[in-house]
C-alpha cells in the first residue's frame, strides 16, 4: 500500500447502505499518525467523501493528510463538532486546495445553509435559509465560507403527514404544489 500512495491521483469514497432505510453505520477515516510522521500525496488532485460519517477532529486530519487540490465533499456527517476548522483550512492561504464542492452536508441532523446569495434546494416555513450547495473555484475559493445550521425541516418532508381529508378524497394540504418546481411543461395546473 505505502508504494501506491505516492502514486494516487484521486481518491472518491462513497459509503451508502442502501438496503435499509437506517442511515450507514458511522464510519470514522482513521489516520494513524504521531507528530514526526507526514503523509505525503504529492499527486492527489481530487478527493471526494460521499456519504461518510466522521468527527470534525478525524475529517480534518484526513483532509490535511490527504492535501487534495480538489474537494468534493456531499452527504457528510459530522458526528461530533462544527465544520468550522475544516473550513479555516480550506480557506487557509498555505493550503493546495483550488476547488471545493460541499452539498448537503451536515452537523449530526442539522443539514449546512450556506451564506451565499443564491436560491435554496428546499423551501422552509418561516423563512428560507441560504443553499445547501457551495461551489467555489479560482481566486473565490480562499473566500470565509460562512454558514448556519437549522433543525427545522423543509417544507413537504414532515408536513406530509399533516393531511387532513374530508370525505371522502378532498385535501386541504396540497403536497405536490409544495414540493415540485414549476417547468415548462408545465406543473402549473
Amino acid at each position: 500500500m505505502s508504494n501506491i500512495i505516492p502514486k494516487l491521483g484521486n481518491v472518491d469514497v462513497h459509503w451508502y447502505k442502501l438496503e435499509t432505510d437506517r442511515p450507514a453505520d458511522p464510519v470514522q477515516p482513521e489516520i494513524h499518525s504521531d507528530r514526526n510522521t507526514s503523509f505525503a500525496f504529492p499527486r492527489l488532485k481530487e478527493c471526494s467523501l460521499r456519504g461518510v460519517y466522521a468527527s470534525e477532529n478525524d475529517l480534518l486530519r484526513f483532509v490535511e493528510a490527504v492535501r487534495p487540490v480538489a474537494l468534493t465533499l456531499k452527504d457528510v456527517h459530522l458526528t461530533s463538532g462544527t465544520y468550522t476548522s475544516l473550513f479555516e483550512y480550506l480557506t487557509a492561504k498555505d493550503t493546495p486546495v483550488r476547488y471545493i464542492c460541499l452539498d448537503d452536508i451536515r452537523e449530526g441532523a442539522r443539514l449546512v445553509h450556506f451564506n451565499i446569495p443564491r436560491r435554496p434546494k428546499f423551501r422552509y416555513s418561516g423563512g428560507n435559509m441560504g443553499p445547501s450547495t457551495l461551489v467555489r473555484d479560482a481566486d473565490r475559493v480562499k473566500e470565509a465560507i460562512r454558514y448556519r445550521t437549522t433543525a427545522r425541516r423543509p417544507m413537504g418532508s414532515g408536513e406530509g403527514g399533516n393531511v387532513e381529508f374530508d370525505p371522502p378524497t378532498q385535501a386541504r394540504y396540497d403536497a405536490v404544489r409544495l414540493t415540485w418546481r414549476r417547468s415548462a411543461v408545465g406543473l402549473d395546473g
